[in-house]
């Protein structure tokens, strides 16, 4: 049980002096981070990339400094083009299940 316990606990940080927990663990935000990593590898070219994140709604000129940068899939799939073309409501769409409960704001 204490590693059940310590899989669950999530990791504790102060905040403007207020102690809160993170909303989700690191690796949760791996498991989207590696699909949004495929998904950018799938697309291939500049071509494909720019169109694919044009059609999802970025700003076509943050589309091109995406798709045309030199990052590799690992580093560019942290980038707020792919992050906002492949956000938490596209996971839910697709059915994965959330591993952590969202904050209430």
């Amino acid at each position: 049980m204490p590693l059940m316990g310590a899989l669950l606990s999530l990791p504790q940080k102060f905040s403007k002096g207020q102690l809160h927990r993170d909303p989700q663990p690191t690796w949760v935000v791996t498991i989207r981070h590696c699909l949004r990593c495929l998904q950018w590898k799938h697309w291939k070219i500049y071509r494909r990339r720019k169109a694919e994140l044009i059609k999802r709604g970025i700003n076509p000129k943050l589309a091109h400094t995406t798709a045309w940068s030199a990052k590799g899939p690992w580093k560019i799939s942290h980038t707020p083009g792919v992050r906002m073309a492949r956000n938490n409501q596209f996971f839910d769409r697709m059915g994965l299940i959330r591993l952590s409960v969202p904050r209430n704001r």
